[in-house]
């Protein structure tokens, strides 16, 4: 968090403002780093932390255990909730977290950071030439076939970068 997202912090005199007392337990990015400063209190503290995708992942790398409770808010945050899944799943899947990914970038760095290719996924991946070429290069380490099909038509960078990539690779 930076030191601008707290706002009680730049008022001179911060302890007179209404809420001061109690924005450990509203605002979930302050309310991790106390549970861990108070752990007796974490038990008030988890259900505000569980409200942000930063909190929970913060909160789960500050104890190393998953945090169940915030998981569903990583859902709607592709950062967090890769580098989540990174420290408690990897390598197995995440179902939870594969029922949530939409988009095509997310799908090929899910797959990056599973470390293998996830087929069910590769039609959406090869929607966009930016992800096709992301999986190609660091999940299949050579050819995406449906990639090139769709995806890199879509845009001449990515396809230009694909055919560097295969050239480079001797594929």
């Amino acid at each position: 968090m930076s030191e601008i997202d707290n706002l009680y912090d730049l008022h001179t005199d911060p302890k007179s403002l209404f809420g001061y007392s109690t924005r450990s337990y509203r605002i979930p990015e302050l309310a991790w780093e106390r549970a861990i400063r108070e752990p007796e209190l974490k038990n008030l503290l988890e259900p505000t932390i569980a409200k942000s995708a930063y909190a929970t992942y913060e909160y789960a790398m500050s104890t190393g255990k998953r945090f169940i409770p915030g998981e569903p808010s990583l859902f709607h945050n592709s950062y967090f909730a890769l580098k989540y899944f990174k420290r408690f799943f990897r390598p197995n899947r995440w179902p939870e977290l594969e029922k949530t990914i939409t988009t095509p970038i997310y799908a090929a760095q899910y797959a990056m950071v599973l470390g293998k290719p996830t087929p069910e996924r590769e039609k959406l991946i090869a929607t966009s030439g930016t992800a096709s070429l992301t999986y190609a290069r660091y999940v299949l380490c050579g050819r995406f076939p449906a990639g090139e099909k769709d995806g890199f038509l879509k845009s001449p960078v990515a396809a230009a970068e694909y055919r560097k990539f295969l050239e480079e690779n001797n594929i």
